[in-house]
């Protein structure tokens, strides 16, 4: 039976309810979207965040080139900043030191022409440098605490020390910066965030080494880390 004020009706879901009134009904749903889009609203803010990020990576040669590629390992240490432009697109400027080890036999020439052919086994190679990224990407929210992201960009290294260490018979020989010490490599690479800790995997492909002495020890690199979002 209808009120006097006709507001009230009879509503019928899973065994009789109360009436109710139109406006109440209305005025309810309204309240449950909007505080649904405002959660997500606040959720998906917090994950596109702007602010400094370091990590730390460990870094293998993926390149089909025989056992002695295996030996390219390799640590980079991060500092960069995440710039949300717009919602969940970042820009991403980073700056890294890196160290580098590896054996004498994944460079092209070993050791430069002129000069006789060392004892592979037991000669080394090693490199300290600087490196710079500029990354673009895009976070996709998964949860309260957890997002995806994806990324690309290119990445520029200069080696600041370079020390080759040949082995022979009766002597070693050591080169310093005897083979060219920068390389560009583009970046491709995904990663997840739990909270404000990260983890991350790239693939760094089209290494560029040009000199007398290149190399391309650096080309396909696979690089595995963690990192913190501040």
């Amino acid at each position: 039976e209808e009120s006097s004020a006709g507001w009230l009706c009879e509503v019928d879901v899973i065994g009789s309810l109360d009436c109710i009134t139109f406006k109440y009904c209305i005025m309810k749903k309204l309240v449950l979207i909007i505080a649904f889009l405002a959660a997500m609203s606040v959720q998906a803010q917090e994950h596109w965040r702007s602010g400094f990020t370091v990590g730390v990576e460990g870094n293998f040669s993926m390149k089909d080139g025989g056992d002695v590629w295996k030996e390219f390992k390799g640590s980079t240490i991060t500092g960069g900043y995440k710039w949300y432009a717009v919602k969940g697109l970042f820009v991403k400027p980073s700056l890294s030191v890196y160290y580098e080890s590896h054996e004498p036999g994944m460079l092209l020439n070993t050791p430069p022409p002129g000069y006789p052919l060392p004892q592979l086994t037991g000669s080394h190679g090693t490199e300290v440098g600087l490196g710079l990224s500029a990354l673009v990407g895009y976070t996709v929210p998964a949860g309260r605490l957890v997002s995806l992201e994806f990324f690309t960009g290119p990445y520029y290294s200069y080696g600041i020390d370079q020390h080759i260490s040949y082995k022979y018979a009766d002597d070693v020989s050591h080169w310093i910066g005897e083979y060219n010490r920068s390389s560009f490599r583009w970046k491709f690479g995904v990663g997840v965030n739990v909270w404000k800790f990260a983890v991350n995997v790239s693939y760094d492909v089209s290494a560029l080494k040009v000199g007398d002495f290149g190399d391309n020890r650096e080309s396909n690199v696979l690089s595995v880390g963690v990192g913190y979002n501040f």
